[in-house]
């Protein structure tokens, strides 16, 4: 009995993987979007919930790669997936402040990057909300390429409202 339960449990493990598939990748879905369409592959991916956080958790990295990923799908992206993607880009603004400034910036609207973290659940206080503004303000301070400093003065002139927003948002005393 105990022989066959293991063998459930190793089966079961195999086709888990199985049904997963290889790992999202940068290459992976510029490939798909270069076969199929970006459109299509982007419908694919929004519909599959655990590849669609890994793709906005690959962007939030904020890798150039990935970064050519957010812009090459928010092309075709409507407002759902718009939102999550300029979401993911400015979450990028805590690892690779500057990639998102050159590479991102020309594609994202600026307030949508550099506005405050919305619609999801690891920013639904004022405190998270808060904490990560000041995560990214402190990545932009140190932030120091001369050909990105008008956009990074920009990006943290739009934090700094962002702050005020989120303050009226959780109606919060500043």
């Amino acid at each position: 009995m105990v022989h066959t339960r293991s063998l459930s449990s190793v089966l079961l493990v195999f086709t888990s993987v199985a049904l997963a598939g290889p790992p999202l990748t940068p290459q992976s879905v510029l490939d798909s979007c270069s076969s199929v369409g970006a459109k299509a592959t982007l419908e694919r991916l929004y519909n599959d919930q655990p590849q669609w956080d890994a793709l906005l958790a690959g962007i939030a990295t904020g890798t150039p790669a990935w970064l050519e990923v957010a812009t090459t799908l928010h092309v075709v992206s409507d407002a759902g997936s718009s939102e999550q993607l300029g979401s993911a880009v400015g979450e990028a603004l805590e690892h690779r402040p500057a990639n998102v400034l050159a590479l991102a910036i020309p594609n994202f609207l600026l307030e949508v990057v550099c506005g405050a973290p919305a619609d999801d659940p690891r920013f639904d206080s004022y405190e998270l909300s808060m904490a990560a503004i000041e995560r990214r303000e402190a990545k932009l301070r140190a932030t120091h390429k001369h050909s990105l400093a008008a956009l990074r003065d920009a990006c943290m002139s739009e934090l700094e409202k962002a702050k005020g927003d989120v303050a009226r948002f959780y109606e919060h005393e500043t």
